[in-house]
């Protein structure tokens, strides 16, 4: 940008280097002398990594980088633990991954529409909105394998931002949270549900939800 920062990282060559021992890997906050600010080049073919490097189990990002662009882990087959401090996640930032979960903490902007939508491995989604607000748009978790979902804090779950998830057992939201039509719906294996502090519920937002046992 005009600051000289990046907006865009990404590479198509092997990550070796920046993959630690531990299977960490750490995305730097600078690249020749340049700050990085946003990740991912915001297209199917520039993605931060290439999609088909599995050699990373967990992600560290800089407290530079604010945003996670469109596409920018779309297809990853890195079977990793995601947790994010960024304040913006693209469309389909995450789509089709096979990611293992994904935790959000105090994060004040948006998930985009598909971040995580049709994932295959994902198991634990833990969302915390900040004391501005997170914003999870509609089907950013659609169509995925998660078992768990936690939201907490300050939150707007827009329109079927969680639909269709077949695998879902447990639901927990508390907090300021806003939960929109369908959201929830279609996801017919939830057994248990647990709302706390919600300000809203729109309709359908938990309409199919057959296995109910607890609420």
């Amino acid at each position: 940008d005009g600051n000289g920062d990046i907006l865009g990282l990404y590479t198509k060559s092997n990550i070796v280097k920046i993959v630690d021992n531990g299977g960490t890997l750490n995305i730097p906050a600078k690249v020749a002398g340049r700050t990085v600010v946003k990740i991912g080049g915001g297209t199917e073919d520039t993605p931060v990594v290439p999609s088909s490097e599995r050699a990373w189990t967990s992600l560290s990002l800089p407290n530079t980088v604010t945003t996670i662009n469109d596409y920018a882990f779309y297809k990853t087959t890195a079977q990793a633990q995601i947790t994010i401090p960024a304040t913006a996640i693209g469309i389909k930032a995450f789509y089709m991954s096979e990611i293992t979960g994904v935790k959000v903490s105090e994060m004040n902007g948006t998930i985009g529409s598909y971040a995580f939508g049709k994932t295959t491995r994902i198991a634990n989604v833990t969302l915390k909105g900040g004391e501005s607000g997170l914003t999870i748009s509609s089907v950013a978790f659609a169509d995925t394998t998660a078992t768990d979902v936690t939201v907490r804090g300050n939150v707007q779950i827009n329109k079927k931002a969680f639909r269709n998830n077949a695998s879902l057992k447990n639901i927990n939201i508390s907090g300021n949270v806003s939960i929109g039509e369908s959201a929830f719906s279609g996801c017919s294996a939830v057994t248990n549900l647990k709302i706390g502090g919600t300000t809203n519920i729109e309709s359908y937002a938990f309409d199919g939800l057959t296995s109910l046992k607890s609420l």
